[in-house]
């Protein structure tokens, strides 16, 4: 629903637009790229309400799904999918002969040929730019790098975006559960042969993909503040916009408590586990945003709670060492490029980090980094796995070894008491 009322609106506005430029036709429509199109629905949203449509879809079944999803809505003159990826496409301003492509001076993009020569038929820059390629963590699937070029190859310069951006929001938990995920503890490293360097490793590389509604509800996770809107990437403001990777924040935190303004007493012990995230997506400046918060917000006041929904949330896992104790304050550190965001807890050393100044801060604290395991258990076995080791105990293992080792002597045993021997020549 939030993606039909915004593409509508982004459709009317654009079409304001096409109708109103010198050299557009009273028939003219405004044309549209689908990227990831997928089962081709955003597609079919933008031509219903009058686009023309191109789609990219670079999974051959899918594709095959998209174009049986347009033919049975009837849509097959108004949108066009292709078995590409839409970073493939290129400019092309004239034809081998030497003829212009568009008569109207329309700048185009075309797909390269498979034999190596200009074959493939030239089409117009759009004027909406419509995708589904915000995942858990915003930028797993590729949005930077295909919106970038998009802008630079697919779009004309006032085409629109929807969504038009989107925010990451990260909010600090205490959550056992995270904690097992995150490291091995001391107890569970004693019942298997590991490199000492799995207590020098950072852990575990990315996110991992929760629920965070239910634990949050159950009380299994404390959040130990309000959710901070940590970073903004604006997607319909051209390539220029899409460039800039490091891009850093840095926000404090202190065991400040969801609804309250100062440190909360039982709090103070705990230390967060991990940073909960999720985004928030302005669709259209006339419709509600998307967002995958496993809080519930009301309009009329009522107090907000945590809500489950098919959206996943992602838990950036802190190393052991990110601890956090009475009031001492720690900074946030965010930093992204074209894939994934890096988060890390820094403590706040020296006079110029405690400051409310981000000036003396960023000169204080390097950027971070992707995390990367360096110890191979983390490489080997995913949270799941880790959580489950965690929770090995040592004197159940060694009985539960005890035990099979019995039963298969006791069945080895029994085998060779009951095997059909060959006669020999005394018992004949």
């Amino acid at each position: 629903l939030l993606y039909s009322q915004a593409i509508e609106a982004a459709v009317k506005d654009q079409q304001k637009l096409v109708t109103g430029s010198q050299n557009a036709r009273s028939s003219a429509r405004v044309r549209a790229i689908d990227i990831g199109t997928g089962s081709g629905l955003l597609g079919c949203l933008a031509a219903k309400t009058g686009a023309s449509v191109v789609a990219f879809e670079l999974v051959e079944d899918m594709y095959n799904l998209a174009c049986n999803v347009v033919e049975g809505n009837g849509l097959s003159d108004q949108i066009e999918v292709l078995c590409a990826d839409s970073v493939v496409a290129t400019t092309r301003e004239e034809m081998p002969e030497g003829r212009k492509i568009c008569s109207d001076g329309v700048k185009t993009w075309r797909l390269p040929s498979d034999n190596g020569k200009e074959t493939e038929p030239a089409r117009p820059r759009a004027h909406l730019i419509v995708h589904e390629l915000l995942d858990t963590g915003i930028l797993g699937e590729g949005l930077i790098r295909a919106l970038r070029h998009a802008w630079d190859v697919l779009c004309e310069p006032t085409a629109i975006s929807v969504p038009s951006s989107v925010s990451l929001v990260v909010q600090p938990v205490c959550c056992e559960y995270l904690r097992k995920a995150a490291s091995l503890d001391d107890g569970a490293a004693t019942l298997l042969p590991l490199p000492p360097a799995v207590g020098r490793c950072r852990g575990s590389p990315g996110y991992f993909e929760m629920q965070a509604a239910l634990p949050l509800r159950q009380g299994h996770m404390t959040p130990l503040c309000e959710p901070l809107r940590a970073c903004e990437i604006d997607l319909g403001a051209g390539s220029a916009a899409l460039a800039e990777k490091g891009v850093r924040t840095l926000a404090p935190l202190s065991m400040a408590g969801p609804g309250t303004a100062g440190p909360l007493s039982e709090h103070r012990k705990k230390r967060p586990h991990a940073v909960l995230a999720w985004f928030e997506a302005t669709m259209h400046a006339t419709t509600p945003p998307l967002s995958t918060s496993p809080w519930r917000s009301f309009a009329d006041g009522e107090d907000a709670g945590p809500v489950r929904s098919h959206w996943q949330q992602a838990a950036f896992l802190l190393p052991p060492s990110a601890s956090l104790s009475n009031d001492e304050q720690r900074w946030l550190l965010l930093a992204h490029d074209d894939d994934e965001f890096f988060l890390e807890l820094a403590s706040s050393g020296g006079e110029d980090a405690s400051t409310t100044s981000p000036t003396p801060v960023r000169a204080t604290y390097p950027t971070p980094e992707r995390t990367v395991c360096t110890c191979g258990v983390h490489s080997l076995w995913g949270p799941e796995r880790l959580v489950l080791l965690n929770e090995l105990d040592a004197a159940a293992v060694a009985a539960a070894a005890e035990a099979a080792v019995q039963t298969l002597a006791h069945n080895l045993i029994m085998a060779d008491s009951t095997a059909v021997r060959p006669a020999t020549a005394t018992s004949a």
